[in-house]
């Protein structure tokens, strides 16, 4: 379980962008309705409330990933600001998830278990999207 969120640290984003450091702005935004996500769960109850959102936020990975894609590839000053862009931003997200993530391994493990799968699925499409942003 924890391996998992190790990556959620290290993980996010959305559609109609067109710009590099427009998706880097959508994914960070993302992650961050993430982490409230997390914020919010408490109990089983909670948690399966999740999943549904959690999933929803995974289809908009997929949609910023198509369009990341689609631009092609980024100019070195496009680059640089995006990577700054993203370095930042992590980096808040990060000291957020910390906190998140000892709550939840201190929980219930039917909760963390309940989470598990979808939490997964979308941190693996964000590390996706974050690399190829440079992050």
């Amino acid at each position: 379980m924890r391996k998992l969120w190790i990556i959620a640290l290290a993980a996010g984003c959305g559609n109609g962008v067109a710009s590099f450091e427009k998706a880097a702005d959508e994914q960070l935004q993302v992650q961050r309705e993430f982490a409230k996500i997390l914020e919010g769960v408490k109990d089983k109850a909670t948690a399966d409330a999740a999943k549904p959102r959690i999933e929803a936020l995974s289809i908009r990975v997929d949609e910023i990933e198509k369009t990341v894609r689609a631009l092609g590839e980024p100019t070195a000053e496009e680059s640089r600001r995006v990577i700054e862009k993203m370095r930042t931003g992590i980096a808040e997200i990060n000291e957020r998830m910390k906190v998140i993530v000892a709550r939840l391994d201190a929980g219930s493990h039917e909760i963390a278990l309940s989470i598990e799968e979808p939490a997964a699925r979308f941190m693996q499409k964000c590390k996706v999207v974050c690399e190829m942003l440079g992050g």
